[in-house]
């Protein structure tokens, strides 16, 4: 440990003594590992972030066929499957205008069976979430939970908000709990902001919904508008919930072959959000990392030809630590130290610019018509990606001192040996052995060795 001190501390020096030659490796460095780290973040928010839920890697979508949605009798026939899963939910978006004290607000809602926060193991910040038998009735049940940010934003964070009346959609509604503040729903691109029982969509939205007007979607096998997720139970596969499902599917097509002839179930681990977004932006997200990965690669190809060029200065440096002593794995393990603090360094440096250069990218974001919660932040998954795009990085510089050594091996060693020899020939007379050794090694212009 003291030796690495030794070796950290000079190499800090050496660097030092070359603030224009350090300044602009660390850049370079910098440049090409903030890119990978920038787009790596983004794609960790799309691709490998949990929902904030408990057990999240037991939660799975159902859809009909690959990506579409089911119907809400469908739904209820699924939920009978009592031995896959241990609770299963539906929803469905809606757009609801909120008034409260005389305000008006367009705000994200979601019809929400009332199970919904069980199903997904989510507790109520204050309040309560919904009862059983809120979802029974339909259309007597005016009850809502609404987000932490809502409650910021339009409540002032009132903590008497319990009880309060709020008009949606020209209905009056009573709020019963609010949710923690890092809960937005089942897909955090798409924030909600306030719940309802799926069985008052009728008096939300009188009906006017899906492709026959006045149809009741709570009993129109055709209409597939609401996403379903499910919890598995203990000790259940991914790859025993679609067989079972599979046998579901078979048993309603005969039951109901108007609706469900030709249509089967996938399930999906639901874990990493909704999988048509995955399946659209997946090729996108590594489209994206090729390209900065060559970013760099250039990077640390440019820096290797700095440290290759610099190599040149310090052949009298290292050819004095040989004469006086230094072993060649000791040389080596000093350069290696320097290439991994100047890699630190720059993936330091790389790490501020992709916060900074992510933060510009969320505030330039393009406005869309439906709210979008890109929430890109620097966890430990990109904290880990750029440590090891830091040792990538010195991996390469270390490629420019392996190629200075190899091309000194003969000029610098021999030499080098040579004037220990003549050291330890000359014991006891050492200022005169050192002038001398200086001398062979690097031989002045008109003296005898150099003739």
């Amino acid at each position: 440990m003291h030796t690495l001190w030794q070796d950290l501390r000079y190499g800090g020096r050496t660097l030092a003594k070359s603030p224009g030659f350090t300044a602009v490796a660390i850049l370079a460095l910098a440049l090409g590992i903030g890119a990978n780290s920038t787009i790596f973040s983004l794609a960790n928010s799309v691709f490998l972030r949990q929902l904030p839920v408990p057990e999240s890697n037991q939660l799975v979508w159902l859809f009909t066929d690959s990506n579409t949605s089911i119907s809400f009798p469908d739904y209820m026939d699924y939920a009978r499957q009592t031995d896959i899963f241990s609770d299963i939910l539906a929803y469905n978006w809606i757009p609801l205008n909120l008034g409260s004290g005389g305000q008006a607000e367009r705000v994200e809602g979601a019809l929400v069976s009332s199970n919904y926060f069980k199903t997904l193991s989510v507790g109520v910040e204050l309040g309560r979430s919904f009862l059983p038998e809120e979802g029974q009735v339909p259309g007597t049940s005016p009850v809502a939970v609404i987000s932490h940010n809502l409650w910021q934003r339009q409540f002032a964070a009132d903590a008497n908000v319990i009880g309060k009346a709020v008009v949606l959609n020209g209905e009056q509604f009573t709020i019963v709990g609010v949710v923690p503040a890092d809960f937005v729903g089942t897909e955090e691109a798409f924030p909600r902001d306030i719940w309802v029982p799926l069985t008052m969509e009728q008096r939300l939205r009188g009906g006017a919904v899906g492709p026959i007007l006045n149809q009741n979607l709570l009993n129109d096998r055709n209409a597939r508008l609401f996403d379903v997720m499910a919890r598995l139970m203990p000790g259940v596969s991914l790859r025993q919930a679609q067989a079972r499902m599979d046998h579901v599917a078979n048993q309603l097509a005969l039951v109901y072959p108007e609706t469900n002839a030709n249509h089967h179930i996938t399930v999906y681990a639901a874990g990493n959000g909704r999988p048509i977004f995955r399946q659209i932006l997946l090729p996108i997200a590594w489209i994206l990392l090729a390209t900065v990965g060559l970013v760099l690669l250039i990077a640390c190809a440019n820096v290797a030809n700095l440290l290759l060029a610099r190599s040149t200065t310090r052949r009298k440096e290292i050819a004095i630590r040989l004469s006086l002593g230094a072993s060649r794995g000791r040389l080596v393990r000093q350069l290696l130290t320097e290439s991994a603090l100047l890699a630190a360094l720059g993936g330091a440096a790389g790490l501020v610019l992709s916060v900074w250069t992510t933060n510009l990218l969320m505030a330039l974001k393009p406005s869309v018509p439906l709210p979008m919660n890109i929430n890109v932040r620097t966890d430990w998954r990109v904290l880990a990606f750029t440590f090891v795009f830091s040792l990538s990085a010195c991996d390469d510089t270390r490629h420019g001192r392996a190629t200075l050594r190899r091309s000194q091996k003969f000029a610098v060693l021999r030499r080098a040996v040579q004037a220990r020899a003549s050291l330890a020939r000359c014991a006891g007379r050492e200022p005169r052995a050192v002038c001398a050794a200086e001398l062979f090694l690097f031989p002045r212009p008109g003296s005898a060795h150099h003739s």
